[in-house]
């Protein structure tokens, strides 16, 4: 059934959510080489930081079935959009390191509440091409947060007056959702809307296919996650290219994967998801699998190097549609009642993929060779596979016994 078109003031306001959720995941790293100096901390001391802000994230996205049902989409947005902003001011004022890894936490649980929220609402109520851009729109807010910190310290600020600047945004964006909140679902539905089941978190567990999706996220976002993670460390380590080359490469994986987000929206309304995710899977192997042969013919120099550029490019384009698109058929996966848990599920799993397959692949890059990144990726692109395979399988069971 094709879904009403929506207002526009409500995609502007989501569109401007999801950008602003990518605002603090561009700075960070970005900022990261001012922000040890003056706190005085180590190269990789920044993993307080990330590992408390995966667990406020991934414990605000399994939690937020039973807060959405209790305050609605738009009292939950109102309520951490506020939340995150006086966390990103804190950033801003936080005197030492310690403060900061304890704030990653509110930031994390902040983040993670907005993201379900807005993928529940996206998936109930918007085009599977809005789903798409929203996920580009995020894309776009991590790209200006690293232009954001270059202009503060290239006007003679630092990384606080950059994320000063974000917090402002973050509580302009709370004040446009307090006025805007009423054309977002509340916590019962309207006079004449029909009112779905909500099982319980142990019934959505109990489904196979719920597993399988939460496997597939934690897959997707690690291989993600790795692939722009340690890609330069391989290029710049292992193979001695200047820091600004190998940042290239890691600026063209990323910005594949934004691009491919606004392209396939484009088409996605004319293609079903479940075809989109098999044939970018399958793109995402070829791709990761170019880079594995990259690192077969290193010496080739300039052969291995156009290889790898490819990889990437392909990888990234590939890999575009696949977090929007199983959001968006989370729905359709375990009907309407169970999707309000799974959306939260799969997002928990998400954070722990993108935090813990990174370590573990840097763990094989320090303990073999950077060169093994390649293989690890195809290796995760095939797992991929497989998973989204067994997921289909347990739609299509389930279906079958609900039509019986």
């Amino acid at each position: 059934m094709t879904k009403p078109p929506p207002r526009l003031a409500v995609l502007l306001l989501i569109y401007a959510a999801f950008v602003s959720m990518g605002l603090p995941d561009g700075i960070l790293g970005a900022a990261w080489p001012q922000m040890r100096a003056e706190l005085s901390v180590a190269l990789n001391d920044n993993w307080p930081m990330l590992a408390l802000g995966t667990c406020g994230s991934a414990l605000s996205n399994f939690s937020s079935g039973a807060a959405l049902r209790r305050l609605g989409v738009g009292r939950v947005l109102v309520l951490t959009t506020f939340l995150t902003a006086l966390v990103i001011l804190g950033y801003a004022l936080a005197g030492s390191f310690a403060v900061l890894s304890a704030l990653g936490f509110f930031l994390g649980l902040g983040n993670g509440a907005i993201d379900a929220g807005l993928n529940h609402f996206a998936s109930a109520k918007l085009s599977s091409r809005h789903m798409s851009w929203l996920h580009g729109f995020w894309g776009v807010g991590v790209s200006l947060g690293t232009l954001l910190l270059s202009s503060a310290v290239s006007l003679g600020g630092t990384w606080r007056h950059a994320y000063l600047v974000i917090a402002l945004v973050q509580l302009a964006l709370g004040g446009a959702f307090v006025f805007g909140r009423g054309a977002l679902p509340g916590a019962t539905p309207r006079v004449g809307e029909p009112q779905a089941s909500h099982p319980p978190f142990s019934a959505t567990f109990r489904l196979p296919v719920a597993w399988a999706s939460m496997a597939a996220f934690f897959v997707y976002c690690g291989l993600e996650s790795a692939a722009g993670l340690w890609i330069a460390s391989v290029l710049h380590d292992g193979r001695g290219w200047t820091t600004q080359a190998a940042g290239l490469m890691t600026t063209l994986y990323w910005a594949s994967l934004t691009v491919g987000r606004f392209l396939i929206g484009a088409v996605s309304t004319r293609v079903s998801s479940g075809r989109i995710v098999q044939a970018s899977t399958l793109g995402a192997l070829v791709g990761t699998a170019t880079v594995a042969l990259s690192s077969a013919l290193v010496d080739w120099g300039s052969l291995a190097g156009a290889l790898t550029a490819l990889g990437l490019l392909v990888t990234g384009l590939s890999l575009a549609p696949v977090f929007p698109m199983l959001m968006h058929d989370t729905p359709r996966s375990v009907g309407e009642g169970h999707a309000l848990n799974l959306i939260g599920f799969q997002g928990a799993a998400g954070q722990l993929g993108l935090t813990l397959l990174p370590i573990a692949i840097g763990t094989v890059l320090r303990v073999r060779s950077t060169e093994w990144l390649g293989s690890l990726l195809a290796a995760l692109s095939l797992l991929l596979l497989t998973l989204l395979k067994l997921r289909e399988h347990f739609t299509a069971q389930r279906s079958a016994r609900r039509a019986a």
